[in-house]
């Protein structure tokens, strides 16, 4: 289980590195390979009883955007043109950041400032990809990387299908959750009800739902 916080790790360090090196486009590496397997990766994590070290990783994604958006911003060579979509974000931007000046709400200072933070990250991660240069990105290499990791995943969800069982079950997900979220584990199956089908039956990709039925047919005639 622990090559999941480990392609998490190595994917950070690696997307990290190629910004580092001007390449604003490593963070694909970081989106493809880290972040498709965040939860899963945040409760092995916790699985294993690193439990400390779980907020740090949940700072992966903020560090890599605001380090993209930094090296955007230094390599413009002329002022962008911003269309009507860009001034409504800096509309609402600064609608939010309202709450956080001005006293309303029982929340103290530091809370709304919290939760102007999660709330203006989305903006950020936005102005990061709109300032991004198309030229400068070689995207065939990408996309073999999600090709790559789409045969990955298919192995993993061969092995739960004969399995019949998630792999959640096995990386901590419903411990992880409770500890920090406060969210209990439900279902018929101990995870979420994300898990399983109506009628409480575990949760099977299409193909296997449709193989299923085939052999019910019979029955039904």
């Amino acid at each position: 289980m622990f090559i999941f916080p480990l392609i998490f790790i190595i994917s950070f360090v690696v997307a990290l590195r190629e910004v580092y090196r001007g390449k604003g486009d490593g963070i694909f590496i970081f989106l493809i390979f880290g972040l498709s397997m965040y939860t899963t990766a945040m409760s092995v994590t916790f699985l294993l009883g690193l439990k400390a070290i779980i907020p740090a990783f949940q700072f992966f994604k903020e560090v890599m955007v605001l380090c993209v958006l930094t090296l955007n911003v230094m390599s413009l060579r002329q002022r962008p043109k911003f269309h009507l979509i860009d001034y409504l974000i800096f509309a609402f931007l600064g609608y939010t950041f309202l709450y956080v000046i001005l006293p309303i709400g029982e929340h103290g200072f530091l809370k709304r400032l919290l939760a102007f933070k999660s709330t203006s990250f989305y903006i950020v991660a936005y102005f990061t990809g709109r300032l991004f240069d198309p030229k400068a990105i070689y995207i065939n290499k990408y996309f073999n990387y999600i090709a790559l990791l789409t045969i990955g995943a298919g192995a993993v969800l061969t092995v739960e299908v004969l399995m019949q069982q998630q792999l959640q079950l096995y990386t901590g997900f419903a411990e992880y959750c409770y500890y920090f979220f406060n969210i209990e584990p439900n279902g018929s199956f101990g995870l979420t009800t994300t898990f399983e089908s109506e009628g409480g039956i575990v949760g099977l990709p299409a193909f296997m739902q449709t193989r299923l039925n085939w052999q019910r047919l019979p029955c039904l005639l």
